[in-house]
């Protein structure tokens, strides 16, 4: 213990103006950075935490010689543990960034329970990472020592192939299979941040016993054509394999992939093709996989030509067909895509003005086209649909118009559009919030700042109604 102390209290005097320099370029780009926001953003935290200590650790890491550990009369297995934790000292500096802003960090029973347990993973973590890399520094010299360049490439990717690119699918498949029994036994007392910790120390635990046995025994370095390449055919296969036997099963999830001939002559917006196929033996309303027809391929694409082609074919578009934009739809919008979502989602103001010209949706239907296309960043459509009467300031049922979509995916387009449109960047939701609070972003903030200077309100444009469509009155 009292040598562990004396090494990590060397290390300290050492690299002392580098951690307290870290540490104050860290807190001050999080204070920068929450100057024009209600508060800092928790990724922006944790990642500028930990990518500070990985940086200043590899620019460390050339002044590391194993050697010189290795002259030291000290047991091996106290020496992996020496060097793994003298490392986490470049760290330090992200865990006072986390502790100083961790109330705006989200609470998560699995990941932030609480502030200790929170510094516990962060510190099993962080020394996983100093282990993987004292694994790299003990086989480098060793992989570098091979004179044939065939030998030397096989120990790489032993390195990489082997031990870090299975050995990770491992370490989360291990996770996700001790979750899933911790559920299906009922130990729900676990089942949250001590079970990462638990988990992580045993990672640990392992990488550090790798460490200490590859040390001792050189030969584990190197290439074994009976050990390594049987993983290395493992790791081939297991990678190879999905991508042929479900080739066909992927592709039969793309929107615009069918049935019948349609498909692929709107994908390829071929009209000659389209009218050559004979509509007796192939139905020009067949679905695909998604519940997409070739009319609603033909809308998703923006192809106004093939649409009209296939209209003038008998292809139907009643209004109520519905179809997924992709086999995981966003959240805020679970349900079936109908056409005017499509629509929207092609980004191609021609074929939206058609499709609302065919007049398929009644008064009520489709309120939220205008968040759908904010929240989808389709700018070009915007007029479009204020144009025909929907309005900008609608709010839904959580109080929010189109314009807090739009800001709170930083879709400076789609603002710039719906406040222009007469978009109110004062309107608050339920929660009393404006579209302000919703980003993190300085340029966002100035530009929603600008919209609310009584010469911006003067100079936007009027929203207009289409006599087409009078039950889109505003």
């Amino acid at each position: 213990m009292k040598l562990i102390l004396h090494h990590l209290t060397s290390e300290y005097k050492i690299h002392a103006k580098v951690m307290w320099f870290t540490l104050v370029i860290l807190l001050a780009i999080c204070y920068a950075l929450s100057i024009d926001a209600s508060k800092v953003d928790s990724v922006q935290i944790i990642w500028y935490s930990l990518v500070a200590g990985m940086v200043t650790s590899s620019a460390y890491k050339k002044d590391f010689s194993l050697k010189y550990y290795t002259a030291m009369p000290i047991p091996r297995d106290q020496l992996i543990l020496i060097i793994v934790l003298g490392r986490v000292l470049y760290f330090i500096p992200g865990a006072v960034t986390l502790t100083v802003y961790y109330s705006a960090l989200p609470r998560d029973p699995l990941f932030n329970h609480s502030w200790p347990l929170l510094m516990i993973t962060y510190f099993i973590g962080i020394s996983i990472f100093n282990a993987i890399q004292v694994l790299g520094d003990i086989e480098n010299p060793r992989i570098e020592s091979v004179p044939g360049r065939f030998e030397s490439f096989l120990m790489f990717f032993k390195k990489i192939g082997i031990n870090y690119i299975l050995g990770s699918s491992l370490l989360v498949g291990g996770f996700i299979l001790i979750k899933s029994s911790v559920e299906v036994l009922g130990l729900h007392f676990i089942n949250n941040q001590f079970l990462i910790i638990l988990y992580g120390g045993a990672v640990l635990t392992f990488l550090m016993y790798r460490c200490h046995h590859i040390f001792l025994n050189e030969h584990l370095s190197y290439w074994s054509w009976k050990k390594d390449g049987a993983l290395a055919t493992l790791l081939i296969a297991a990678s190879i394999f999905p991508a042929i036997a479900f080739k066909q099963k992927a592709a039969n999830f793309a929107y615009n992939h069918g049935p019948t001939p349609y498909f692929q002559a709107v994908d390829e917006i071929d009209q000659l093709k389209l009218r050559r196929i004979d509509t007796k033996i192939h139905d020009i309303n067949a679905k695909n996989e998604l519940g997409y027809t070739p009319i609603l391929v033909a809308v998703r694409n923006g192809d106004l030509d093939s649409f009209i082609t296939l209209k003038s074919m008998g292809a139907s578009l009643t209004g109520d067909e519905i179809a997924s934009a992709s086999p995981l739809d966003p959240k805020k919008f679970k349900e079936k895509y109908n056409s005017l979502k499509l629509a929207i989602l092609s980004n191609n103001p021609k074929m939206l003005e058609t499709i609302l010209q065919q007049e398929l949706y009644g008064q009520g239907h489709n309120l939220d086209a205008l968040h759908f296309a904010a929240h989808n960043c389709k700018a070009a459509v915007i007029p479009t649909l204020i144009e025909f009467g929907f309005n900008p300031n609608q709010a839904l049922e959580n109080g929010q118009s189109s314009l807090f979509y739009a800001t709170q995916t930083n879709c400076y387009s789609a603002v710039l559009e719906l406040a222009l449109h007469g978009a109110d960047v004062k309107l608050k939701d339920k929660s009393g919030k404006e579209p302000k609070d919703y980003t993190k972003s300085f340029q966002m903030h100035h530009v929603l700042k600008r919209f609310e200077s009584k010469k911006m309100q003067q100079n936007r444009l009027p929203a207009s109604t289409n006599l087409a469509n009078p039950h889109l009155k505003r």
